[in-house]
């Protein structure tokens, strides 16, 4: 029972390979795409998170105190950026169609003022 207590205190963070992988995997996409696994795509996702002091088991990846924490942040952090991209690309969608809709009717305008309509 206290080896589990100690266990328990020195790696609070237990998570299997493939949810570590689907929920971090945006730190490496190349890992997403497959060919790899799981134990590879995990070192691969924190060697570029540059994390230290977690373990690899057999089934389980182990993450000591505040490591998870910092990870969510990272991935939130990755996560907003890529929202703000999304809103950008739609944005600028729409903005651009209600432009060439306005230059559309802008020339329809001018051709009916004109008389050749």
């Amino acid at each position: 029972m206290e080896a589990i207590r100690i266990s328990c205190a020195g790696y609070p963070t237990r998570k299997t390979f493939d949810e570590f992988v689907s929920r971090f995997g945006i730190f490496s996409p190349d890992v997403l795409r497959g060919g790899t696994d799981e134990v590879a795509a995990c070192k691969k996702i924190l060697e570029k998170a540059n994390l230290q002091g977690y373990q690899i088991g057999k089934t389980k990846l182990f993450l000591r105190a505040g490591q998870m924490a910092e990870m969510d942040a990272r991935r939130n952090e990755v996560l907003g950026i890529s929202a703000i991209k999304i809103q950008r690309k739609v944005r600028t969608y729409f903005t651009r169609k209600s432009f060439i809709m306005l230059q559309h009717s802008a020339i329809q305008i001018q051709a009916i003022c004109r008389g050749n309509k």
